[in-house]
Formats: C-alpha cells, sequence, structure tokens
C-alpha cells in the first residue's frame, strides 16, 4: 500500500500543547505528515510550500480546531482551501476539535473526532488511523442464528419464528399424541440450540394465539413463555401443510367411517397407517364440520364415533 500523506493544518498556539505530539505519533504509525516545522526551511515562500507542495501533494487534510485557531486568519485561508479541495473530490478531510470549540460552518457536514483531555486520547487517535486509512473496524462476521436457517413451514400470516415455534409445537403433537404441549417437559429441548430468545418465543406465542392457532395456559405474573393447547384449526393450518396427502387421508377415513370399518381413533390411525394424532384430528376435524358425532370416554381409544351424518353418507357416495 502506498504511503499516505497528510497534511496538518493548526494554528501555532496548538502545537506545543498538542500538535506536534500528535503528528509524530501519526509517523510512528506510518502516515508521512505534512507539518510546517518540518517541511519548511529559512528561504523557502511559505504560501507556496503550503499550498503547492503541502496541500496539493497530500492525500488527507487534518483540520486541528481549537478557540485558538478558529480566531487566526491564516488557519481559516486553510481552512478554506481545504475544504475546497475536498469538494472537489482530491483529498479526504478530517476536523480534530479541541477545548469543545464551535466549529466553523464550513465543517459543520463532516464528522469530526472532539479530543477532551490532550494527554489520553488513544480511542480518538485510533480513530483517526481508521479515517486515514479508511479502515472500519467492524466486529467478524459470526453464524446466524439456527432459526434463520432451519427449514420452516410456510404457514399464512406468520413469521419464520411464529412458524418455527408452531411447527415445532404439533411434531411434537404428533411425537406425544396430544396437543396440550408441556413448555418444560417437551417445548423447551424442542427449540433447544435454535438461538431464540424467550422475548421471541412469548411474542411469537402471543401472535399463534392472536390467530387461533394455540390457548396459552397463562398464570399471573409479567409477560412469558407459557405452556399452551394447539387448536384445531391450528392444528389443521400445519396440517395442510406438515403431513403428507393429508386431504387424501381424511377422504379415507370418512369412507372407512361410512363403511362403518373403522369407528375409533386407534383403529383409523392403524389403517391409515398414520400416528394417533394425525387420525384423532381428522375425526376433530369432521366433528367440528357437524359430519360425525364423537365419544370422547371410551377405555382403549381417546375417540369413538358413534354417529356418520348422511351429509358425509352422501358426500363418500358422490365421490365413489
Amino acid at each position: 500500500m502506498p504511503t499516505i500523506k497528510a497534511f496538518l493544518s493548526h494554528a501555532s498556539d496548538d502545537k506545543e500543547r498538542f500538535v506536534r505530539c500528535f503528528a509524530e505519533k501519526l509517523r510512528e504509525k506510518g502516515v508521512d505528515v505534512w507539518l510546517d516545522e518540518w517541511e519548511i526551511n529559512p528561504g523557502d515562500n511559505p504560501v507556496r510550500k503550503i499550498f503547492d507542495e503541502g496541500l496539493a501533494t497530500c492525500q488527507v487534510v487534518i483540520l486541528v480546531v481549537s478557540k485558538k485557531s478558529i480566531r487566526k486568519p491564516w488557519v481559516r485561508e486553510e481552512f478554506d482551501a481545504a475544504f475546497v479541495k475536498k469538494v472537489e473530490g482530491r483529498a479526504k478531510l478530517i476536523p480534530i476539535r479541541l477545548d469543545g470549540c464551535e466549529m466553523p460552518e464550513c465543517l459543520k457536514t463532516t464528522r469530526w473526532e472532539s479530543i477532551d483531555d490532550l494527554a489520553s486520547y488513544d480511542l480518538s487517535f485510533q480513530r483517526i488511523l481508521n479515517g486515514i486509512f479508511d479502515h472500519h473496524p467492524k466486529p467478524p462476521l459470526g453464524t446466524p442464528p439456527p432459526y434463520t436457517t432451519s427449514p420452516v413451514l410456510p404457514i399464512a400470516g406468520l413469521t419464520r419464528v411464529d412458524s418455527l415455534l408452531f411447527e415445532k409445537a404439533c411434531r411434537i403433537a404428533i411425537d406425544v399424541g396430544q396437543t396440550l404441549i408441556n413448555l418444560d417437559r417437551w417445548l423447551v429441548e424442542a427449540i433447544d440450540g435454535l438461538g431464540l430468545t424467550e422475548e421471541q418465543l412469548a411474542e411469537s406465542q402471543e401472535i399463534l394465539e392472536e390467530h387461533q392457532y394455540i390457548k396459552r395456559l397463562r398464570t399471573g405474573g409479567p409477560r412469558k413463555v407459557y405452556s399452551f393447547k394447539i387448536s384445531v384449526f391450528g392444528f389443521q393450518e400445519f396440517a395442510k401443510l406438515g403431513v403428507p396427502h393429508f386431504n387424501g387421508l381424511v377422504s379415507r377415513a370418512a369412507a372407512m367411517l361410512v363403511r362403518g370399518e373403522h369407528m375409533s381413533g386407534g383403529s383409523i390411525a392403524r389403517a391409515l397407517n398414520q400416528p394417533l394424532r394425525i387420525a384423532e384430528h381428522i375425526l376433530e376435524v369432521l366433528e367440528t364440520n357437524g359430519l360425525v358425532q364423537i365419544n370422547r370416554m371410551h377405555a382403549a381409544d381417546s375417540m369413538t364415533v358413534w354417529n356418520v351424518s348422511a351429509k358425509l353418507r352422501r358426500a363418500v357416495a358422490n365421490a365413489v
């Protein structure tokens, strides 16, 4: 990388207390600083040196603005020349403010670095170096949270986090055979490692309940994550996307019921080669639509159909 030359504009009153030491620190970091006392010898023309060899050859112009320098006409002339140079796109302009002074109007649209303690300004010095070398000290780019890349069902009206949480809950319901999702026993383990915060989970549960996908089992206290029950409507929205050939399974189950071949959730599940929760959900959907009547007190199976409506019988007959 070519050496960067920097012109240091300042008032002589600031040289002893700040400028000289600052220029030396810059040179230690590889910045070729143009400082008048280092560049202008007896017999030189100061104006020509400053404007033809200093400002004209530097890629960076550093303006030290202080309560003393803003009153100096000569420094103001350098400020004006540097500002024009910046506008023309020929140099980067880095203002440094000392004493908390008012900045000149021509510099108010340029970000400056304020140095309040002239004896200790390491952080400010590093930021100035970053500006000189056009370095942006961003932290390294890490790995996105797993929930942002995990496969998820595109459930209508839900964000990725909402859908991910709801799908996990429905998969748990299929595994354990019930729609009551216990937070401590199942859900925490299912979402562990996804990088979701408690706030995200609480917000998603609120949205899922607003969509009538779940019913939270809320207790007293501040907002938090709860155990919940998946609604028939909610599980249906999942099943349409997450259970392969779900509509076909419903049709097959309806035909079995009409023929009187399988009247319990367990029997239908075995006939369809599906988990019990899928079979029971099919019965719940049929019941919700007034097509069957269910007894939930059977000893062997949680659901038994005791009546099939004429409407369902006709629908199955018409489909054949």
